[in-house]
């Protein structure tokens, strides 16, 4: 099987998003830097 397949899903990425809970409940797949947890020390 392959990659052609599989559903395809988009969704937001970005540094930050105003209104992102909201988005979310209408379906959206939407991420800010705020959501993941990236080590800072040494970079």
């Amino acid at each position: 099987m392959g990659l052609d397949s599989w559903g395809k899903s988009y969704g937001l990425i970005a540094k930050s998003v105003n209104g992102k809970e909201g988005l979310r409940n209408e379906g959206c797949l939407v991420w800010d830097l705020r959501d993941f947890n990236i080590p800072t020390k040494g970079l």
